[in-house]
Formats: C-alpha cells, structure tokens, sequence
C-alpha cells in the first residue's frame, strides 16, 4: 500500500506541495496520525493538540518513521492515556470485547489539520489538507468513518460527495445528528461531537457523552461488526 504519511510530514516542514502558502506551513509540529493504517475504520478528528509533541526528546528534524517509533513504540503507554483512548476509543471498543492492544489494531486516528492550531479558525488550514485527507481515505480504502467535531465531520462529509447544502443543515451539538449518518456515502460516516466538548469546554454531560459513545458503537455494529 501507498503511504501519504511522510510526504505530508515533509511537505510541512519544507511548505512544498499542498502545504505551500499554508499559515502552518515550516511548523515545529506535525502530526499524520496515529495507529493501524491498514484498518477498517478510519477516525478523523479536528486538529492534534499542542501535547502531542511535550515529550521530551521530541526533535522535528528526524524522518516520518522516526516520529512514529518514538510515540508509538517508546511512548504508547503515555499515548494510551490521552483523551481520544480514555475517552473516546476504550469507551467505544472495550464493550465490544478489545483490550487495548487490539483496539489501536482496529483504527486509524488522523485529523483534518495535520498541525495543532491555537484557535479554531481552521478553514485555512484545511483547504492545505484537504488532499492529504482525500488521500488517507484513497488508500485506506476504509469501511466506515468516525468523525469527531464540526468541523472534521463537514470536511469530511464535502470529500464523500456531500452537497453543501445538505452539510450546512447538520447540526453536531444535536443528539439527533449523533451515530450513523444521514448522509448517504462510500464510506458511511458516523459522526459525533469531539470529546474536547466533553472533557475541555464541559458542554456535554456524562449522560450526553455517554449517548454519543453509545452512538458510535452501534454505527460500527451496523456496518464493521455486523456478525
């Protein structure tokens, strides 16, 4: 299989291809994303929080597989901590029977920014990433889609063919939206608030978090895990 990871960490150190003229463009930090590129599911999120690179030994010189090696062999324990495991991940796959070895086997995790932003004005941003996005879903060729935020989830919907119109009545802060999509698409979306809302800005409760956990899980039970 094709791999767009290391070009989209080299284009962002260089600005060369979809990253010229980008704001992000020569960043410090750059995340392609995270866990089993050969899986069935594909997770997109927003943007990669600032956290993702305060390990220490962090160095942006080093090549694509450099970065891989060192957050997802040296320091997964760590990785595993983060909210989009605790809060999302386990939450959705343990109750389907995967301990967590099995559940970063099961998903690919990228975001429709590949650089962490300090606001969320993303549009920019994403107009750069936009082919890289395009990209992943090309080669991963995945069964379904989780996407986690407004902001991932109208991206996404507008690369499978969803017309503008129909993404500016969606509304992810509402319960209704939540789980397997409306939209008719190949791939399937399910689609959910992100877990920031949750865990950060305090605007979903336990029980709405908990609803939209639920929601996920049996997106993936309607179209992966059918049997």
């Amino acid at each position: 299989m094709s791999d767009i990871r290391n070009e989209i960490w080299n284009n962002s150190k260089s600005a060369k291809g979809p990253c010229q003229g980008c704001p992000k463009a020569g960043s410090d930090y750059n995340h392609p994303g995270f866990f089993n590129y050969d899986a069935d599911i594909l997770v997109v999120e927003e943007a990669p929080s600032f956290t993702h690179f305060e390990f220490s030994g962090y160095e942006r010189s080093h090549d694509y597989e450099w970065y891989r090696s060192f957050y997802e062999e040296e320091h997964l324990n760590s990785i595993l901590s983060w909210p989009p495991v605790r809060l999302f991940l386990r939450p959705v796959f343990e109750p389907l029977g995967f301990d967590e070895s099995e559940i970063i086997e099961e998903v690919y995790m990228t975001s429709s920014v590949k650089c962490p932003v300090k606001n969320r004005k993303l549009d920019e941003p994403f107009t750069s990433c936009r082919s890289y996005l395009e990209q992943e879903i090309r080669e991963m060729d995945p069964e379904v889609i989780v996407t986690a935020g407004k902001l991932a989830t109208e991206g996404t919907a507008e690369l499978l063919g969803v017309s503008s119109t129909d993404i500016r009545n969606l509304s992810i802060s509402k319960s209704e939206w939540w789980g397997l999509s409306k939209f008719d698409t190949d791939p399937p979306l399910i689609h959910i608030p992100h877990w920031g809302y949750y865990d950060n800005h305090n605007r979903l409760t336990d029980e709405e978090w908990g609803e939209c956990i639920h929601s996920v899980r049996k997106g993936l039970r309607d179209t992966v895990y059918t049997n």
